[in-house]
């Protein structure tokens, strides 16, 4: 399962999260997910076998952190939470069983072994729409440089 060296390699995207920024990453995170998401079914035909995908996928990031110079394990450990809860289930909930059912394991796992480090999984256009503040009911866009937002 590549799922985990996909998360590791996608740390970067944490470094600057705006949102011009994510909604143009967003995009290009969600394709690389896409060839992965559909081998699940053939890969993780059962609860059993997602349970145990997910676990291994867990312990595999946690691994990597500890190969890590002490100083920037807890960096990474916090930017593979974002990924997971700010990418990965937002693709996997966008694309559908059996990538969601599989991103759900992810996150019970994780929250299980992490319990003082949870995440919720959020949708696509639920975290964009978090990008947005309200003035006097008006709905005002985050946008570097005040430019209108892409769509």
């Amino acid at each position: 399962m590549e799922f985990a060296q996909l998360i590791q390699n996608s740390r970067n995207l944490m470094n600057k999260f705006e949102y011009d920024e994510y909604a143009a990453s967003f995009p290009q995170f969600e394709e690389q997910c896409r060839s992965l998401f559909d081998r699940l079914d053939l890969e993780l035909p059962d609860q059993a076998s997602r349970e145990k995908a997910a676990a291994r996928m867990v312990l595999e990031l946690e691994r990597s952190w500890k190969e890590l110079p002490r100083k920037d394990r807890k960096k990474a450990s916090f930017q593979d939470k974002q990924i997971l809860a700010l990418y990965f289930s937002p693709a996997a909930h966008r694309y559908g069983d059996p990538a969601l059912a599989f991103a759900e394991e992810v996150r019970q796992n994780w929250n299980e072994t992490f319990p003082r480090n949870t995440y919720l999984a959020g949708t696509y256009d639920a975290i964009l729409k978090g990008f947005e503040s309200s003035l006097l009911r008006l709905r005002l866009r985050k946008s570097k440089n005040n430019r209108k937002p892409r769509s």
